[in-house]
């Protein structure tokens, strides 16, 4: 059974991550639940790997940034 708005919200919350419970249901309604092939076992750990691709997309779009020479 999908989690809620809110379920995804508290976990979110709890985990300081930024993540929008929103969009993470949304996401997850719009391709059925499914993860590549597979149906989604785990809610919490698709909200952890979308916590850590942020964090990774974060450092690398910060780290760019801190190379560029002032013109």
């Amino acid at each position: 059974m999908p989690p809620s708005v809110g379920e995804v919200a508290v976990y979110c919350e709890k985990r300081q991550n930024g993540i929008d419970p929103q969009s993470f249901i949304d996401h997850y309604s719009a391709v059925g639940w499914k993860v590549g092939r597979n149906r989604m076992s785990d809610w919490q750990a698709a909200v952890r790997t979308w916590e850590n691709r942020r964090k990774k997309d974060q450092s690398h779009h910060n780290s760019a940034m801190d190379y560029k020479i002032p013109l």
